[in-house]
């Protein structure tokens, strides 16, 4: 997985994320950025398979009737949420 990450998150990073460190004068965190730019490309990769592998079987068979969907909504947020500060705090 990090073949095929790596040049991903190094093209990224040359023609958008650092340009815009540059124009916004942040260049002392450039190291940082690309670093967290693995973490962003892992994150938006995770949350792809869970929407396309899981979201179908969970319409095929649900776990919990959810009689309001806009609720199922906010409670993925706050799961996201929930997700990303057990990330941070490790």
């Amino acid at each position: 997985m990090n073949e095929l990450l790596t040049p991903l998150q190094a093209f990224i990073f040359e023609h958008w994320i650092e340009p815009l460190l540059a124009w916004l004068g942040l260049q002392a965190y450039v190291e940082n950025a690309y670093d967290a730019l693995y973490l962003v490309l892992l994150g938006i990769i995770e949350i792809s398979l869970l929407v396309l592998v899981f979201r179908p079987l969970e319409a095929l068979r649900p776990v919990e009737k959810w009689t309001d969907r806009r609720a199922l909504g906010f409670y993925s947020l706050g799961s996201l949420f929930s997700a990303l500060a057990h990330h941070l705090q490790s």
